[in-house]
């Protein structure tokens, strides 16, 4: 197969793939990108699209219910007014109140420009337009104006609206527009205030966290991080969780002092926050399509999934996560029972040998087993059982695959008979024919005693023990993992060899401590012999002749 080829098939794998790492609940496609979170209304799960169109998927089964076409790019998120009925603003400047049962439309308002942002809460739509705020009802009746140059984000919360201009925030009372207060803050936000229990979050450019209280406008505290703050923070009684584009996520206490700060890669998509069977879990998803879950209060990483696409905003219905991404692709996930891959990683080069693959699990009612199978465009292999749950591995043989891509695919059954039955978690990994060998790295002691056990290590380029060797003392062969406890039966010099396919043969030798070297007695006598022949032996030798 030629690169060019080879490369297409690459491609058109990854095009045509999503890589889930968590059991999909349903996924569905647009015709263009997804804009922000969905809206839930009518037992629907409802996203705005770029193509000018709003989706409405049943959100229990996925079921496309129906679509509305807006005539006009959608630059913003649906957003819900009631449980009824749900908002779209296009980029003409029509703003369509539409039914959420069947997508009809309720009533249109025409702002006359494309509005600069957009959000709807305590039954009313706001939308910024050039120098105002304006607030509608379900019925698309203007409520009120209220006239401000530079506005933000909108959030909505506690009965206020909230935005920034000129560096302050501002809160108005969503029933009038009414303003409350305003407070000084950083000069540029890119995220949407957020409030709950009396505060309002957001995030700035200056880095910071901002925490102001929603009644006074005093700001409580702040916490700076290394970089922009891009995310709209999601907050409950236990923190605030958001991510800086200094390559962190963050977990803060109520307080403003840091619970955790764990490397991840930079994110535009607000987090949520949901119960899981060991504790509260914060979903985030990352700007190279990765969502995954950790620990609330450690940020340890649970779990993760790969999407086709950006993810955009995350939002939780019935316990699953829901979301669209920039490739048009809109997700239901169960954050339940994931399985997922450590190693190795996707596009990985493998040869024509058998490999172990590692991964971790997790299942609300705990696992029963995890299974694993490769497969390719023409042939899908079996599922085989995986040793392990929480943290598991598996030897999968690719030497019956011609070069070229291989899928590896990893599933798990909980306690209640639960497993993957849609999409599976997925890893791209290619065949090569000139794979080079990995190289082995041992560790034991050079003296030993003879007879005492002791430890040998072999690890892999990562450090890591490595599984199903074998290993060679002696002329006797036995098979296992690293670390081995082993010993020699003699002094002196002992060869020990590990091989393993896959890898380069690795030998080492081990002295037995109270023998004699004889090597030095050796080279001496040779020497000696040497000599003698020299000195003596050619002087006899010629009497002869």
């Amino acid at each position: 197969m030629s690169m060019g080829r080879f490369g297409l098939a690459i491609f058109t794998i990854v095009l045509l793939s999503s890589t889930p790492f968590a059991i999909v609940l349903w996924s569905q496609s647009a015709t263009d990108a997804i804009n922000g979170k969905p809206a839930f209304a009518a037992d629907k799960s409802i996203f705005a699209s770029q193509d000018g169109r709003a989706y409405a998927f049943s959100s229990d089964s996925g079921i496309l219910s129906w679509t509305y076409d807006l005539k006009e790019k959608i630059a913003f998120d649906v957003q819900g007014l009631n449980g009824t009925r749900v908002a779209v603003a296009g980029v003409g400047g029509k703003l369509s109140i539409l039914n959420a049962a069947d997508g009809s439309l309720a009533s249109q308002v025409d702002l006359g420009t494309p509005p600069l942002a957009f959000a709807a809460g305590e039954g009313r739509a706001f939308a910024a337009i050039n120098n105002s705020l304006n607030a509608y009802s379900a019925q698309g009746k203007l409520l009120w104006s209220f006239n401000q140059t530079g506005i933000g984000q909108l959030g909505v919360g506690r009965g206020a609206i909230y935005f920034t201009s000129g560096g302050r925030l501002y809160a108005l009372a969503a029933n009038n527009g009414a303003i409350k207060w305003s407070a000084g803050a950083s000069e540029v936000f890119l995220a949407r205030p957020v409030e709950y229990s009396g505060v309002v979050y957001l995030g700035g450019t200056d880095g910071r966290l901002y925490a102001f209280d929603s009644e006074s406008g005093t700001q409580r505290w702040n916490y700076k991080t290394g970089g922009w703050i891009m995310t709209t923070p999601a907050a409950d009684e236990g923190g605030i969780y958001f991510a800086s584009n200094d390559g962190y996520a963050y977990g803060v206490k109520p307080g403003g002092q840091l619970a955790f700060k764990v490397k991840a890669r930079p994110s535009w998509s607000q987090p949520v926050i949901y119960e899981g069977k060991s504790g509260k879990i914060v979903a985030f998803a990352d700007s190279e399509g990765k969502v995954y879950g950790m620990d609330a209060a450690t940020g340890n990483e649970l779990w993760s999934f790969s999407a086709y696409g950006k993810p955009e905003d995350l939002a939780i219905y019935g316990g699953a996560i829901v979301f669209g991404t920039s490739k048009g692709k809109a997700y239901s996930l169960s954050p339940s029972a994931i399985c997922s891959f450590t190693y190795p990683n996707t596009l990985e080069a493998i040869g024509g040998w058998p490999i172990e693959v590692e991964g971790t699990a997790s299942a609300d009612s705990g696992i029963d087993r995890v299974e694993v199978r490769s497969s390719i465009s023409t042939q899908t292999g079996q599922w085989i059982a995986a040793t392990g749950k929480e943290n598991w591995y598996a030897t999968v043989d690719f030497s019956a695959f011609a070069a070229g891509p291989i899928n590896l695919e990893c599933r798990v059954r909980d306690l209640s008979g639960r497993v993957d039955t849609q999409e599976f978690s997925y890893l791209l990994l290619i065949k090569a024919d000139n794979v080079p060998l990995q190289q082995i790295y041992a560790d034991s002691p050079y003296e030993v005693t003879p007879q005492e056990e002791f430890n040998l290590s072999a690890r892999d380029i990562r450090g890591a023990d490595i599984r199903n060797l074998r290993i060679t003392i002696e002329g006797v062969e036995r098979k296992g993992d690293s670390p081995f406890t082993i010993k020699i039966a003699k002094t002196g010099p002992t060869e020990i060899r590990i091989d393993k396919p896959g890898f380069e043969p690795l030998s080492l030798t081990v002295v037995g401590k109270g023998g004699t070297d004889y090597t030095m007695f050796i080279l001496i006598f040779i020497l000696f012999a040497v000599a003698a022949y020299f000195l003596v032996g050619r002087k006899l030798f010629g009497k002869k002749k």
